[in-house]
């Protein structure tokens, strides 16, 4: 699965607010807090909003020299096996069992309905 094309151009939306030479606390503003270093360094790149779609965290990167943004753009990582969060797991499985419940209601009504 790939992110859709709405997401990519609010994701370059959100790249093309970030200026070359902009401090570590003005990209933050517009991104919010990372989500974790890629890597670091005299050139450390940092994502933000991380996010996963299928198999890959997608993130905005934002590569800082000498504390300054030299770069932004989109990143991924491919996800070894499940790289699901607890709560997206826990998510999943309420969303399951609510569909689940709902199915029963329906054949229930039906059932009633058929033998009024």
């Amino acid at each position: 699965m790939k992110p859709s094309s709405f997401k990519k151009a609010r994701w370059k939306q959100t790249i093309d607010r970030v200026q070359k030479g902009m401090t570590q606390s003005e990209a933050e503003q517009i991104l919010g807090a990372p989500s974790n270093t890629v890597s670091s360094g005299p050139m450390e790149i940092l994502a933000y909003q991380a996010e996963q779609i299928g198999g890959a965290v997608y993130s905005i990167r934002v590569a800082f020299a000498d504390g300054r943004v030299s770069q932004c753009y989109m990143g991924y990582e491919l996800c070894e096996g499940d790289c699901r969060s607890q709560a997206q797991k826990r998510s999943e499985r309420f969303q399951l069992f609510l569909a689940v419940l709902l199915a029963i209601v329906v054949v229930l009504i039906y059932a009633w309905w058929k033998n009024r």
